[in-house]
């Protein structure tokens, strides 16, 4: 069950907290879809690379410039361009894992706030000794219902 149900629809707000909760929603989506894009865009490249490379060792081979000994070299030349990708996305990774490294020193550099209880700056024992609560023209009254928002 969603908390806070209830108060939304007492104040017939639920198009607008639709409206909110879905802007949210495409927020937290458009940053994940930029990052699949970027692998795709990285992927592509890289595997063209790829290509291109055992595409060159294979015409280097079929022409004959070197024995049929070389023919596994395609597949490595395949297997190297798959390990360039795999090191570019482990970079990536590693980089963007590094944001909470940076945000835990940045926490740790912020200046401490003052303690709650300062011994040379303490009221006097008796204190409040008296009180009193003094309120002239106050006004209170329910909001509008229905405000443009």
């Amino acid at each position: 069950m969603l908390s806070g149900l209830c108060t939304v629809r007492a104040f017939g707000h639920e198009e607008r907290f639709l409206r909110e909760h879905c802007l949210r929603i495409d927020d937290h989506t458009r940053a994940e879809y930029f990052l699949w894009i970027s692998n795709r865009w990285l992927s592509i490249r890289l595997q063209l690379l790829s290509t291109a490379v055992s595409t060159l060792v294979g015409c280097y081979i079929v022409f004959g410039y070197t024995g049929l000994g070389a023919v596994g070299t395609v597949g490595r030349a395949r297997a190297v361009g798959q390990a360039v990708m795999q090191c570019v996305r482990q970079h990536a990774s590693v980089e963007m894992s590094m944001n909470y490294v940076e945000r835990c020193d940045e926490f740790c550099r912020i200046e401490q706030e003052a303690a709650a209880v300062v011994d040379g700056n303490r009221p006097p024992p008796g204190w409040p000794n008296r009180g009193a609560i003094d309120i002239r023209e106050l006004t209170v009254k329910y909001a509008s219902t229905r405000r443009a928002l």
